[in-house]
């Protein structure tokens, strides 16, 4: 499991920092050398949110760029793209996610950013 704290989004730094523990799951596929491919959820209380992607090891590092999606009952549509880096040895690290995001009720687009740190915490 892991726990997110956002310390950004669009209109800039968020006070106090949002910390959101949340139930990720993934299924990783050794693709050769250091890259892997990546599918997975993350549980999320109204839908799950979908990611897939790829990350590949630096020194010390994991670097995973996933693309998500998540249909909300509200009938908004939710995408996002995601660089999620984790030092190996802590397995904490840092993530942004930029997003665009349509309702399919009022027919408006809306776009996020969203940045802050991750690091692995104690499952429910």
């Amino acid at each position: 499991c892991v726990s997110s704290t956002i310390t950004e989004r669009e209109s800039g730094p968020v006070s106090p920092p949002e910390t959101i523990p949340f139930v990720s799951q993934y299924d990783v596929t050794h693709l050769g050398g250091n890259a892997y491919a990546l599918v997975g959820s993350i549980a999320i209380p109204d839908q799950p949110l979908i990611t897939t992607g790829l990350a590949t090891v630096i020194g010390g590092d994991i670097y995973a760029n996933m693309t998500g999606t998540q249909s909300h009952p509200d009938a908004w549509r939710d995408t996002g793209v995601n660089q999620t880096r984790i030092n190996l040895a802590t397995l904490s690290g840092t993530f942004y996610e930029v997003g665009h995001d349509f309702s399919v009720s009022s027919r408006t687009w809306d776009n996020r950013y969203t940045a802050g740190t991750v690091k692995q915490a104690a499952c429910p």
